[in-house]
């Protein structure tokens, strides 16, 4: 796919997905009752403050705005706030407050847990903010809060720039850096959240903070893997990179002899060569199959004797690897569009190990896969993962190279039980193998294990940040770290 064709895609996809299913005539049922605090000469009030649209029940816009990514999420807002400037989200902050409304925060709408949406209260919405400026000179990028992956990807590398990001085009660029940021560069160049180097954030008291390297230093190292439990950003400031050639692609494995080729595929990641990132898939459709992503970021010729022995662990079905821009990049495994009505559940284990027992669970929960939609995977981080320490910044697991993650996928019409049911069986079978600890950007369960599943070591740190800037956790949508008492 040229970049041109590539462009439109990803524009008609995120066309698309705004648009949504019109569901207009369960809007009135659910939520003009369900908080009866805000009047509507409040709610009138409101709307006039704003630059930005207010939407409110019944109303054209509503019914596609409320939607989420995953369709298995249902909710119905008292109303939408889809912000236009800072100030917009500042009276929002403080609206809901006065009203004492529910409050969730949208950036892409992507994660699985459904955070970007709550029933019967506020949802602030900053789709509507998607200014991005790439400063050639200063090798930064500024970005609102409603940039896209595929956005950035696009129009960084035209000024010879890159930052990594996560590895689906239509996620937020808020959400997904706010979480860590983890995708085909973070070998090479980090996290997303590690190239953050400032952010300006509107907080539960109604202020504007700048957050950096010399303003709230202790509130930049929360938004770093925090999630968006200090406040909500308004504007993200990235560190970039020079741009170096990408080759990338999948090979494609009978999964006859999944034992075998996974250990091989073991051995290859083991070797810790920071250049190159490669995952693992496991899928049942149109036939059990083990694909092999690889990304290999320097030159073209280091690409070659890395990714060789990934060529090598079984006969391939098929094999296409070639040098790509960052944005065709996150194509790899995105061939094909999905349905625009799957709902999911996701799960995810860190590991500091992948002992021959994982292999085992990681192969049995791929044979028991229940959806054509859905697919377990292995993925490897080294390099720039793993060189800053725990504590350096809130995202905490950098001695945990290995991630496990299980995607289930189906059409929204179809009873979820047994693809949910498959996908937590899924976890369960490798949570005695794992560390102990998950990626919040990647979990549909919206608590495990308290706060310490997700921040680890640094989760009494995040406590007294929260105290310090959201002691009534008033943004407890999310992966959530309760203040310190």
């Amino acid at each position: 796919m040229n970049e041109n064709i590539a462009r439109r895609h990803f524009l008609t996809r995120s066309i698309a997905a705004a648009g949504g299913a019109v569901l207009g005539s369960l809007a009135l049922s659910k939520s003009s009752t369900a908080n009866a605090r805000a009047s509507d000469e409040a709610m009138s009030g409101l709307r006039k403050q704003l630059k930005g649209k207010l939407l409110l029940p019944g109303e054209g816009d509503y019914a596609a705005a409320r939607l989420l990514r995953n369709r298995a999420i249902d909710k119905m807002p008292l109303c939408i706030a889809q912000c236009a400037t800072p100030s917009d989200v500042q009276r929002c902050i403080e609206f809901a407050q006065r009203h004492e409304l529910p409050t969730a925060v949208r950036g892409g709408g992507h994660h699985s847990a459904g955070f970007a949406t709550v029933d019967g209260g506020l949802v602030i919405d900053l789709s509507k903010m998607p200014n991005l400026t790439i400063d050639k000179k200063a090798r930064t990028a500024t970005a609102q809060p409603g940039v896209m992956v595929g956005q950035l990807n696009l129009e960084a590398p035209q000024q010879g720039l890159v930052l990594p990001t996560g590895m689906i085009l239509t996620i937020g660029m808020g959400g997904m850096t706010l979480g860590g940021g983890e995708g085909w560069l973070t070998s090479s160049l980090g996290l997303t959240c590690d190239n953050l180097v400032s952010a300006e954030v509107a907080t539960a008291d109604g202020r504007l903070l700048r957050a950096s390297s010399s303003e709230n230093t202790d509130l930049l190292w929360g938004l770093r893997g925090g999630g968006g439990n200090f406040g909500v950003v308004t504007e993200f400031q990235y560190r970039l990179h020079d741009l170096e050639e990408i080759v990338a692609g999948t090979i494609v494995y009978p999964a006859a002899n999944a034992a075998d080729i996974m250990r091989r595929w073991r051995d290859v990641v083991e070797k810790d060569q920071k250049e190159l990132v490669s995952l693992a898939l496991f899928v049942r459709a149109p036939a059990p199959m083990i694909i092999v992503g690889v990304c290999h970021f320097g030159s073209a010729g280091k690409a070659e004797a890395a990714i060789a022995p990934l060529r090598d662990l079984d006969k391939p079905l098929a094999t296409n690897i070639r040098g790509m821009s960052p944005f065709d990049a996150q194509f790899v495994f995105s061939a094909q569009d999905p349905p625009p009505n799957l709902a999911n559940y996701c799960r995810s284990h860190y590991m500091q190990h992948l002992s021959d027992e994982m292999i085992r669970t990681y192969i049995d929960n791929g044979n028991r896969i229940t959806s054509p939609y859905s697919d377990v995977w292995l993925v490897r981080y080294t390099g720039a993962f793993r060189d800053p320490s725990a504590a350096a910044a809130a995202y905490p697991h950098r001695h945990t190279p290995y991630q496990f993650g299980i995607t289930s996928q189906w059409l929204s019409d179809q009873k979820a039980d047994q693809h949910i049911a498959w996908a937590r069986q899924s976890w369960l079978d490798m949570a005695p193998l794992a560390s102990g600890e998950i990626y919040s950007n990647f979990s549909s369960e919206s608590v495990v294990d308290g706060g310490a599943a997700p921040y680890g070591v640094n989760y009494a740190r995040l406590q007294q940040l929260k105290k310090k800037f959201d002691p009534s956790n008033f943004f407890n949508r999310n992966f959530n770290i309760t203040p310190a008492a």
